[in-house]
């Protein structure tokens, strides 16, 4: 049942990240305005969710730290969607398989191998993806470790889900620069840009759960191998969006060498990963 749990979250992600490139690429490219819309959408929905899910967790303090964390993460994501095409910061989920599989092997007891090839982007375009891997590591085994630990699934999504988007939301208030650019924001966007804003978040959610149930039934291990079909997921969901809306084109080349060459790369790096064995 992991796997289809996983899948899911997948799809659902893969679905968020072609939204906020379409943002990127044709409304705002400051990553703290982005996060600060899309995280007023997040507290009408965690408010609404306090109502019923259970606070009480002993892995609060980690959760949250690993969340801000992660929110780091966030940041350079964003900004590498200015940077290169949508698929190949998908690039990201193959060093995220490395580093969870190496905290699987030290802390979950999972046992694996790995090999890694990829030579289609440049070294400071791979110091990004690597950084936003490392990033989001420490949120992602915290989750497999409080659900490890019997944790209530729904309240561990819920406070990994508030401590990010309560720190997104009032961040970008302490900085007047920040502020200046959030309320200059209105008048450079129209209705679309916040209905995209909507549907990032709701996918955001949906993997983010999908990801911990996927997590409480399967190793952290295999659960992010699957992440490393992401690129192709990404690849067709920003091919369909140029092909029925291209105005509002996601910043993925589609030409019919750099689809092959991803695709080729991609395949390689899926391949590799898919050499991770466990006992």
């Amino acid at each position: 049942m992991w796997l289809v749990f996983a899948v899911g979250s997948v799809i659902a992600w893969s679905f968020a990240l072609v939204m906020d490139s379409i943002l990127v690429k044709n409304y705002e490219k400051d990553p703290f305005v982005l996060m600060w819309v899309q995280s007023c959408v997040s507290i009408v929905f965690l408010s609404i969710a306090a109502f019923f899910v259970p606070f009480e967790t002993a892995w609060l303090p980690w959760l949250i730290l690993t969340s801000l964390i992660a929110y780091c993460g966030d940041i350079i994501l964003f900004a590498a969607m200015d940077r290169m095409d949508a698929s190949v910061i998908n690039i990201t989920w193959a060093f995220l398989a490395i580093f969870l599989s190496a905290v699987g092997f030290i802390f979950f007891g999972e046992v694996g191998f790995l090999s890694y090839w990829h030579h289609h982007v440049t070294y400071f375009a791979l110091f990004l993806l690597v950084a936003i891997a490392a990033l989001f590591t420490p949120s992602n085994a915290v989750v497999k470790a409080a659900l490890d630990s019997g944790e209530v699934l729904i309240t561990v999504v819920f406070w990994q889900l508030c401590a990010r988007e309560v720190f997104s939301f009032v961040f970008p208030w302490t900085m007047p620069s920040f502020r200046r650019r959030i309320k200059a924001l209105p008048a450079k966007v129209d209705a679309l840009f916040y209905w995209i804003a909507f549907l990032v978040i709701v996918a955001y959610f949906l993997g983010m759960y999908l990801m911990a149930e996927a997590f409480k039934s399967g190793s952290i291990s295999l659960v992010s191998v699957v992440g490393n079909i992401q690129p192709f997921v990404v690849l067709f969901m920003a091919w369909c969006v140029w092909k029925l809306f291209p105005r509002y084109a996601a910043k993925e080349l589609l030409d019919g060498q750099s689809v092959f060459v991803k695709l080729t790369c991609f395949s390689i790096v899926f391949s590799g990963l898919a050499l991770l064995a466990f006992s």
